[in-house]
């Protein structure tokens, strides 16, 4: 294909009708018509001799044609508002962007409850996305242009892929006021080995490092259940006489929306966790994503 038979002008639409997969979205963000639209994905028909866009059920789903052209094709126009035409600055205000995360449900549960209020009073044109994260640190994801952010507790040196620590937290456990076992009491060592407990654990397993601690003072606990969200948890424990070890954001935000759930100095020393926000180098000039890291770092600080 030369490159003097294609309208380049056409290519923003072409980014816009691959990112939303809607026709009439698409129109709205690139601000024309909808058979407007229609008409230009007509003409990208043609250009591409592929249909790039095909209806799956009652939604339309990317061609493998399309698949492969969509990232080189996003990080084109990225370069071009970045690096071309970077004279005019973002405007979180009054400018609209949609962002693409993958953060695990722990941080999830700390960030957004605090971003959100944020986004919903001062930046009504800022939207989220998320993807699912793939593993516990989703660099692959990063570099394919298909997230914008990810958050993790673990690093994987990669290159062209940044990060920065947004915080530590310690370990804490969370139970009902009204548990019979604890009662009005410190919890103690003691007592946090006869109480049951609910284990988190995100990728999985039956134990962790409060019960490698436990171990090597030969005692152990008795995990009733173990889940993979941290959002759960608070439901899990109100109203009975069980307990969970969490990191101290996620407690402290669930004891916020449950005043039933009280907060207690966990016996065990276990290993703070330290959550890093990564992102590809291709992102660094870029207006947006640097307004969208800046807000999350200065909300948890």
């Amino acid at each position: 294909m030369n490159i003097n038979s294609i309208d380049l002008n056409l290519l923003i639409s072409l980014n816009k009708l691959l990112e939303l997969k809607n026709v009439s979205a698409a129109a709205k963000e690139v601000g024309v018509t909808q058979p407007a639209m229609s008409n230009i994905l007509s003409r990208l028909r043609k250009t591409f001799n592929d249909e790039l866009l095909v209806k799956v059920g009652r939604k339309m789903d990317l061609t493998p044609r399309a698949k492969e052209i969509v990232v080189p094709l996003k990080n084109i126009i990225l370069a071009i508002q970045s690096q071309i035409l970077g004279t005019k600055e973002f405007d979180p205000y009054k400018d609209k962007f949609h962002f693409k995360l993958s953060f695990h449900d722990y941080e999830q549960l700390v960030i957004h409850t605090k971003i959100l209020p944020l986004l919903i009073k001062k930046y009504p044109g800022i939207s989220i996305e998320h993807i699912p994260p793939k593993s516990i640190h989703p660099t692959d994801d990063l570099g394919s242009n298909a997230i914008d952010f990810s958050t993790s507790p673990i690093v994987k040196d990669r290159s062209g892929i940044l990060r920065k620590r947004l915080f530590t937290d310690k370990f804490v456990c969370l139970a009902d006021r009204r548990n019979k076992i604890l009662k009005s009491q410190s919890l103690q060592l003691n007592i946090y080995t006869q109480l049951e407990h609910i284990f988190i654990a995100p990728h999985g397993g039956i134990s962790g490092q409060a019960d490698l601690l436990l171990q090597k003072k030969k005692m152990k606990r008795t995990i009733r259940m173990s889940i993979t969200e941290f959002s759960i948890a608070p439901w899990l424990i109100l109203g009975t006489d069980l307990i969970v070890t969490l990191p101290e954001r996620a407690a402290m935000t669930a004891s916020t929306q449950h005043k039933d759930l009280i907060i207690h100095e966990c016996p065990l020393n276990i290993d703070p966790v330290n959550i890093y926000l990564s992102w590809h180098e291709r992102l660094n000039n870029s207006s947006p994503h640097k307004w969208l890291k800046q807000l999350i770092i200065d909300t948890l600080n």
